[in-house]
């Protein structure tokens, strides 16, 4: 049996019950002779600073046409991070839904088109064309 430390100190761990039971019949030997698994911990990820130079840098490759994924995985940022330093910069994000576009999806919806056919029209998934025009389950989400 494989056991890491912080395990074999537990009271009840299975580990901890063997070692009793072993010392109980006599073979201690043979149970500590087994190899103990050392705990691995994950590895930490570092923050990485985020400089005046390194943000520019973001606002630079995604006016050259670069995603957010695409300049996350260049700089070994998060996209989460780069989208909120775009919008903090002034950078109107390419998939940003405008109001016109939310307008235009509700009165097609409202003239009996379809979802499938309204996000082809507008270049949109059909997903995010259906959270715009249907009703929520929420009332206190409507708008």
């Amino acid at each position: 049996m494989v056991v890491a430390p912080s395990e074999a100190l537990a009271n009840n761990s299975t580990a901890f019950l063997a070692l009793q039971d072993a010392l109980r019949r006599g073979e201690i030997d043979r149970v500590l002779s087994r190899p103990v698994r050392k705990q691995q911990r994950p590895e930490r990820r570092r923050q990485k600073q985020m400089t005046p130079e390194l943000i520019e840098s973001f606002v630079a490759d995604y006016h050259s046409g670069l995603g957010v994924y695409a300049i996350a995985e260049k700089h070994g940022v998060h996209r989460h991070s780069v989208t909120n330093h775009l919008v903090a910069a002034g950078v109107v994000l390419r998939r940003t839904i405008t109001t016109a576009e939310r307008s235009r999806a509700r009165e097609l919806y409202d003239r009996g088109m379809s979802i499938k056919d309204i996000a082809r029209e507008l270049g949109r998934n059909p997903a995010t064309i259906a959270k715009l025009v249907r009703p929520s389950t929420d009332p206190s989400l409507d708008s």
